[in-house]
């Protein structure tokens, strides 16, 4: 693996996976039907999960580009969510 690949997957495991638990707590409060109390609560714990995702991701893509790529969709998809949910 060359280095800037590898520094990429780097970039894609820790920023991609911050902004994508950031994006799931975002996406879960804005579904979640009780209180916001509760939806922020449950988001949190549950963003675990999807961080670890996100960087397991981000090694096991064939290439650094889909690595990115998946992330940057998989982001916006959960930003969407939370951005245009009632």
């Amino acid at each position: 693996m060359s280095l800037p690949a590898l520094l990429v997957r780097l970039t894609v495991a820790t920023a991609g996976a911050y902004l994508a638990a950031a994006a799931w707590v975002a996406a879960f409060v804005a579904i979640w039907p009780g209180g916001t109390a509760d939806a922020v609560l449950g988001g949190t714990v549950t963003a675990f999960p999807v961080a670890t995702a996100a960087v397991l991701w981000a090694f096991a893509a064939r290439s650094a580009a889909r690595a990115l790529a998946g992330a940057v969709l998989g982001i916006l998809v959960l930003a969407a969510i939370g951005w245009l949910a009632p």
